[in-house]
């Protein structure tokens, strides 16, 4: 069954002010499907899912594909941007380490809409009407996973993913944030998805520096009470 895109149309901007450093779009016909994009910001699945970190970017290096010596140089690169290597139709994330490559090794448009859309110089992107592909989907799941850890703070992993890197604690209540407030927005018709911290901050109204502070107006949204 060939994947079918969900139409979308622009309606504002989130974020960074920098120009265009955050897209909102949103679905037209039939059922919410959101998106939106940050310039060299990784907003995949699991980056909304399971993150590995509150502010998570890639950045796409010129090298060949086929280069085993470069895909290995790339691979083993820990700090600074995820390099990442696009030959269309695909988007690869070199890792020398499974944690790092797992559900984002390599992917396509249907996978990563954002960042295709981004790549392309698009403002705006498609998600697959599909049960677990749409926006909608993406962000119930989001939800549900960082409830999961929010009910049970003593659990080490997301959900008790072993492999999963877990980011710092302050991290975590950014991106459990971010998923509740995706979520809220898809719900009342104005889909949005903050990409930035400061974005996730104003959003809930919380000091990101002061934990407790933001721990509270985490567990006060709707999708965590």
């Amino acid at each position: 069954m060939p994947l079918r895109a969900a139409r979308v149309g622009r309606v504002g901007v989130i974020g960074h002010p920098v120009a265009k450093t955050a897209v909102v779009a949103k679905a037209v016909t039939p059922g919410p499907s959101p998106v939106v994009m940050l310039r060299q910001g990784v907003a995949d699945w699991r980056a909304l899912v399971a993150p590995s970190g509150a502010g998570e970017r890639f950045q796409v290096a010129h090298d060949d594909l086929a280069d085993p010596a470069a895909l290995a140089r790339l691979g083993a690169l820990t700090t600074g941007p995820a390099p990442a290597l696009h030959a269309a139709p695909l988007l690869v994330r070199p890792a020398a380490e499974r944690p790092r490559a797992k559900l984002r090794a390599v992917q396509c448009a249907a996978t990563d809409p954002v960042s295709f859309a981004l790549l392309a110089g698009e403002a705006e992107a498609r998600f697959p009407r599909l049960p677990g592909w749409s926006a909608r989907d993406w962000a119930r799941r989001a939800v549900a996973e960082h409830r999961t850890w929010l009910c049970h703070p003593g659990a080490t992993r997301l959900n008790g993913y072993g492999w999963l890197q877990l980011p710092p604690e302050r991290e975590r209540l950014i991106t459990a944030a971010r998923a509740a407030l995706f979520e809220q927005s898809i719900d009342r018709g104005e889909p949005e998805l903050r990409l930035t911290t400061e974005a996730v901050g104003d959003g809930i109204g919380a000091d990101l520096r002061d934990e407790r502070s933001l721990r509270d107006a985490v567990l006060g949204l709707p999708a965590y009470r």
